[in-house]
């Protein structure tokens, strides 16, 4: 009988909630109500600033990992060895830090928070090691979710509560209150029984790497298909993350007052998050997880782009939260799988150092996102950031579905989809008129006979589409769902659409040009659903009802979609206008 079988299901969740709450309760704190609250203490934004570089034992974490697949005491079991010592130290630290006042030793508390951070990042690289051991592959969705989801409740605690708790009770009490919360989060950890589920150490433990922790992090990276999967975890969040980190200047610098932005972030973000994290184990479990990934990757660079709404419309706190929640609900479905698919590629006996690689080379990507997304920002203003923040969300989409279908370095058809990837960014960058107005519409399709020359297939859907103004054209994404001859099939698109209406022969023909890219997600009879998509042209013509000032139109699209194969989409129906146009528009530096 496997060993995995020897504790119940419950009770490894329980025991994974509780240690990685342990992780998200003092990160959370140091990253959302210690800025704060130095803040308010009078201390200088370079202080502040500088305090951040305190979390990178979280981005290093992978160079001492190793030593926790190899090092361990008999009696407590190799993953319990490194768990409690950190979990009980952890505990003194903040009971500690609780003595002290950070406006008269601001530096002594820095020096005791990077020694935290030090102590729950390794504790992490053992938790993950121990999740990878006792886990079994149908377990590792949910667990993931609990992962997360638990993390994200950790962060909540030691963030939005923290801040709470400092601004009643002071410096001291609050601190000792988080103290004991982590000290009564290690309580599973001692009850568990490691040795009798997982055996003992040396039956763990490879040993000829015993001695040698940096030929273990050499085994790793010599792994066949290694390197298109690192480059996988380098750009997956790359631009969810360099879009979140800009919405909280954009509202502060739009007036939005703190507490709103506390109630879009906290209720909005992180719950929205938690409910991603546990659709993600759903996900992670059902669904094969690779192709989960592409999926994903394209339904995640749709939902980063919803922020464009609230940029490029008028101001309303519904459109924050909506444009907040999904972003935060999709990068939660798209965590937990990305984490369980990190556990697949985990070598036995390795398990603490592989995910603590993986692990690293996220934070590092989110940590230069976030960094890169300042500077961006700054230099380009915030529509044209998020606009090509957009545009590199479809390329990761776009890279990584290449990567599943595609063994080669470049194959013929990618060079197609990156030309087009490249017109496309060029468009989206071009100077124009700026646009106040947003487009709701609904289509059917086909009109048109069944087979038509040179072309595989004519697609038979209805679809929704919702699209706002941008520099130069309509920014616009769309749905179409079909089914004919035994296939179901769902087409999600993101398309750029410029009117043809100026040039000297066409100043009074309603047409439109567009260019953009689809994701199809696909099944046939008695088969699971696929993944797959490309780049497309199209265009189409737009007409006013009951005159040219009517927000109603009738409207008619086709799009010639390319790779895989050729197919045709068109469909024909109504749209509904919201705002006007504004000829100038108005300046838009953070």
């Amino acid at each position: 009988m496997s060993s995995k079988n020897k504790i119940a299901p419950i009770e490894k969740f329980s025991l994974f909630a509780c240690l990685y709450f342990s992780q998200g309760l003092p990160y959370g704190f140091f990253t959302q109500a210690m800025p704060v609250y130095l803040r308010e203490a009078k201390m200088s934004l370079a202080a502040i600033g500088g305090a951040a570089l305190l979390t990178w034992p979280w981005a290093l974490k992978f160079l001492w990992a190793p030593l926790a697949d190899r090092y361990g005491f008999p009696k407590l079991g190799l993953r319990r060895s490194w768990i409690l010592p950190l979990q009980l130290a952890s505990v003194l630290a903040l009971f500690l830090v609780s003595f002290l006042d950070p406006a008269e030793s601001l530096m002594v508390v820095l020096v005791a928070f990077l020694i935290c951070n030090l102590l729950t990042a390794t504790q992490d690289a053992a938790t993950d090691g121990l999740a990878v051991d006792l886990l079994s592959h149908e377990e590792r969705g949910w667990a993931n979710g609990i992962q997360v989801g638990g993390y994200r409740v950790g962060m909540i605690a030691g963030g939005s509560v923290m801040l709470t708790l400092l601004a009643h009770w002071g410096w001291q009490p609050a601190m000792l209150t988080m103290a004991v919360t982590m000290a009564l989060m290690t309580v599973p950890a001692l009850f568990f029984r490691e040795r009798d589920v997982l055996g003992e150490i040396h039956e763990r433990v490879d040993p000829k790497l015993e001695r040698h922790p940096v030929r273990d992090l050499r085994a790793f990276f010599s792994q066949g298909g290694i390197v298109p999967w690192l480059f996988i975890l380098l750009v997956y969040k790359f631009s969810h993350q360099a879009a979140s980190a800009m919405m909280k200047p954009w509202l502060v610098d739009n007036g939005y007052k703190l507490d709103e932005i506390g109630a879009l972030m906290g209720l909005f973000g992180s719950g929205a998050g938690l409910v991603g994290a546990l659709l993600g184990g759903f996900v992670a479990s059902r669904f094969d997880r690779l192709k989960s990934l592409v999926v994903l990757s394209g339904i995640q660079a749709l939902a980063t782009a919803t922020y464009l709404l609230p940029i490029f419309t008028s101001h309303a706190t519904w459109k924050v939260a909506l444009a907040t929640a999904i972003d935060n609900g999709v990068s939660g479905i798209a965590t937990v799988t990305l984490f369980a698919a990190m556990m697949d590629r985990c070598r036995k006996g390795h398990s603490a150092s592989d995910y603590t690689i993986q692990a690293s080379i996220v934070v590092i990507s989110q940590t230069a996102a976030s960094a890169l997304s300042g500077l961006s920002a700054e230099a380009f203003g915030y529509r044209l950031h998020f606009l090509m923040i957009g545009a590199l969300g479809l390329l990761v989409w776009a890279f990584v579905w290449w990567l599943r279908q595609s063994k080669r370095l470049l194959a013929p058809a990618s060079l197609g989809s990156i030309a087009a990837l490249i017109a496309f960014s060029a468009m989206l960058a071009g100077p124009n008129a700026v646009h106040a107005q947003t487009e709701v519409g609904i289509g059917f399709g086909p009109f048109l006979p069944s087979k038509i020359s040179r072309v595989r297939e004519i697609q038979n859907s209805w679809g929704l589409r919702v699209g706002t103004g941008t520099e130069r054209g309509f920014f616009e994404v769309d749905w179409a769902h079909g089914r004919g001859d035994d296939i179901i099939y769902n087409a999600f698109s993101l398309d750029y659409r410029m009117s043809l209406a100026g040039a000297s022969a066409l100043d009074e023909l309603p047409v439109h040009f567009l260019l953009g890219f689809h994701m199809d997600y696909f099944k046939g009879r008695e088969q699971d659903f696929r993944s797959a998509g490309g780049w497309h042209y199209g265009g189409g013509i737009r007409l006013p009802i009951g005159g040219q000032s009517s927000p109603v139109l009738f409207r008619a699209d086709f799009r010639h979609r390319f790779s895989p194969g050729s197919s045709l989409l068109v469909l024909v129906g109504f749209s509904f206008l919201t705002g006007s146009e504004a000829p100038g528009g108005s300046p838009d530096s953070p």
